[in-house]
């Protein structure tokens, strides 16, 4: 008496190729959320007259092989100024009040927002491939 499995080679087959169907499609993910990050920061950053605020917003893609990583980088000297403002009075090198500057979150906001959607596609990737996921285990 002998056993006979059926669709196994269809099952290694599958099996084989799931790292990169998974990253392939985990990057895709990843990229888009990075990409409406970048939009969502460059739409509601507030303007200033130098252009360097959004000319140093920036795009990273560190993707590899296996994996699927994109930063969205703000790089403008007065970033972190706009982004968390300040809780003193500024003032110039020559003694003029420049007043207090209020915090605009505006990238934190991008990043949380962004950040959820893309685990709860990350998540439905998995569940699609029959990959259970646990409530939490993204956080």
């Amino acid at each position: 008496m002998g056993v006979t499995w059926a669709g196994l080679h269809e099952l290694k087959t599958r099996l084989q190729s799931m790292p990169s169907e998974l990253t392939a499609e985990a990057h895709a993910i990843v990229h888009a959320r990075a990409q409406a990050a970048y939009a969502e920061i460059d739409q509601h950053y507030p303007p200033d007259h130098t252009g360097n605020l959004r000319a140093g917003l920036q795009l990273e893609d560190d993707s590899e092989p296996l994996t699927a990583r994109a930063a969205v980088l703000s790089t403008a000297p007065h970033a972190g100024l706009v982004e968390y403002g300040s809780k003193t009075i500024r003032y110039t090198k020559a003694g003029a009040s420049r007043g207090q500057m209020p915090a605009s979150h505006t990238v934190e906001h991008a990043r949380v927002a962004q950040r959820a959607q893309m685990y709860a596609e990350l998540a439905a990737l998995l569940d699609r491939y029959d990959l259970q996921t646990t409530p939490g285990e993204w956080a």
